[in-house]
């Protein structure tokens, strides 16, 4: 949505964004005077939900501050529809981007917390800078990065040596009974032999008592108790092997041994090309009325447009190139008791149209559109629509439009 918002600044600065990352020219996105950088995740990270997504903004063309209003951000997965992660928090401390580009950008950081049900898969996130000069969203920076799925640790975090734990109504942690035993794995490679301890020192010999002649064997009796062991013996000669006995019960199960070092974590695969998405925003400066709305307004201006021939510019329209699903947003400034809303192909669509009494306006939405389809801004009630600038400066912007395909 483009829009002007006040943000109550409450950066609890997440520091593993703010302070563990610094600027790189080789991850530094340029588009004109602006420059971007996501620091976190990094590419192709392996992500759990909640994650930080961080990193700063700049308009080096700025008078003052860092010239950037609003960042979003959008999960484009490998296949399906993208997701809309949030709005940043603006204004956090880059001390780094200050020594790079001057004082003036000192709070040019943001972050978002990614709070949104994502499916486990691979994504690609679109962060979106929007220069405030312009109201437009004109520079774009895409991080690969792979969501794994939620584990029953990830819900009930618990201590070292603690486990997960169900008393029948409630999970918690605790020790616990050890449960059944599992089926046995397959065995493992047979690990190198430790060293071989020393020899203990030999007791005794006892005295060989005499051997007796052997009688014939009867039946096996019941075993009775185990009596005290009495000195050892001499070995007497080996007899012959007597018939094998039952299987006693399996004894209980000895404690886990510990875990033995990991081993080297392999080399880092190439990183794959990032996806693109296109878009196009524009502008207008003038003051424009409609006496008897409807009627659509003019964009002067190209703030940007994708390199990919997606969008034909006329003078008070826009014309798709290819079907498909796309973030539709505008604002303006009215004088005058009036509502302002997209047409598609001539025909209304509500969920962007708005009304005011005067001052700021703005609405935004996701909506399927065809190849050949014609988008135009429209006044659509009142008795007189005015445009104009915000005041602010000569040649301020008085309306904008911008269209981000999504799928």
């Amino acid at each position: 949505m483009i829009a002007k918002r006040t943000f109550v600044f409450l950066f609890v600065c997440i520091l593993s964004v703010a302070s563990g990352a610094r600027t790189s020219a080789q991850n530094i996105a340029a588009s004109g005077s602006l420059r971007m950088q996501a620091d976190a995740p990094q590419p192709d990270a392996i992500v759990g939900m909640p994650f930080v997504i961080g990193g700063w903004a700049v308009d080096l063309n700025a008078a003052a501050g860092s010239g950037i209003d609003a960042v979003h951000v959008w999960a484009i997965p490998a296949s399906g529809p993208a997701t809309f992660l949030g709005a940043a928090t603006l204004g956090g401390a880059r001390p780094d981007v200050a020594s790079l580009f001057g004082a003036q950008f000192q709070l040019s950081g943001f972050s978002l917390t990614a709070n949104v049900s994502l499916l486990p898969g691979s994504y690609v996130l679109a962060v979106f800078a929007r220069r405030a000069s312009t109201g437009t969203f004109d520079i774009v920076q895409q991080v690969a990065v792979t969501v794994r799925g939620i584990t029953l640790s990830d819900l009930v975090p618990c201590s070292a040596g603690q486990v997960p734990r169900f008393d029948g109504t409630s999970w918690g942690c605790g020790d616990g009974a050890a449960g059944p035993q599992g089926p046995t794995g397959p065995t493992g490679p047979v690990g190198a032999a430790g060293p071989v301890g020393p020899t203990g020192p030999a007791g005794p010999t006892g005295a060989a008592g005499a051997t007796g002649p052997s009688g014939p064997a009867g039946p096996t009796g019941a075993t009775g108790p185990t009596g005290a062991m009495g000195p050892t013996g001499a070995a007497g000669p080996t007899g012959a092997t007597g018939p094998a006995g039952p299987t006693g019960p399996a004894g209980p199960t000895g404690p886990t041994g510990t875990t033995g070092p990991t081993g080297p974590t392999g080399p880092t695969g190439a990183t794959g090309a990032a996806a693109t998405s296109p878009w196009i925003s524009v502008y207008t400066t003038l003051t424009q009325f409609l006496a008897s709305p409807p009627g659509d307004f003019s964009f002067e201006s190209v703030s940007s447009v994708s390199s990919d021939g997606a969008f034909v510019k006329t003078p008070t329209a826009i014309i798709v190139t290819s079907g498909g699903t796309y973030n539709v947003s505008w604002n303006a400034t009215l004088n005058g008791a009036c509502s302002i809303g997209v047409i598609v192909n001539g025909v209304e669509a509500p969920a962007l149209k708005a009304g005011s009494q005067g001052g700021p306006v703005q609405a935004a939405a996701i909506v399927s559109l065809a190849a050949g389809d014609v988008l135009a801004l429209s006044g659509r009630e009142g008795s007189g629509c005015f445009i104009t600038g915000d005041g602010s400066a000569s040649g301020s912007v008085s309306a904008a439009m911008t269209i981000v395909k999504i799928n």
